[in-house]
């Protein structure tokens, strides 16, 4: 029974995988359009240590190990935000920029 278990879930798995890889490619291409791209890999670099975390963090959970559970995605929390730091820093000193070109008139 688990055997069957395991066989659907990656069966699913490649199911999403597939239906969801057009959809990627086309945001990606509006992304690059636009100048973006960078702040676009960063997000889908958030996005996907978020979904990775929170599957762990439920393996660990369902498994009894609800401390494990926590700590995973608390790291995976601190590695999301680690990952902004660069996008967190431009928009500091846009902000920046933009007040002092504001009290400069």
């Amino acid at each position: 029974m688990p055997l069957i278990r395991l066989g659907l879930t990656v069966l699913f798995a490649f199911a999403i995988i597939g239906s969801i890889s057009p959809l990627i490619s086309y945001v990606h291409t509006l992304l690059g359009q636009g100048g973006i791209a960078s702040y676009a890999e960063t997000l889908f670099k958030a996005l996907g240590v978020g979904i990775l975390t929170q599957c762990c963090g439920d393996i660990c959970r369902e498994s009894g190990e609800a401390g494990i559970g926590a700590g995973v995605e608390t790291v995976g929390k601190a590695e999301i935000l680690m990952l902004c730091l660069p996008l967190i820093r431009e928009i500091v000193e846009m902000a920046g920029f933009l007040l002092n070109m504001g009290g400069s008139a």
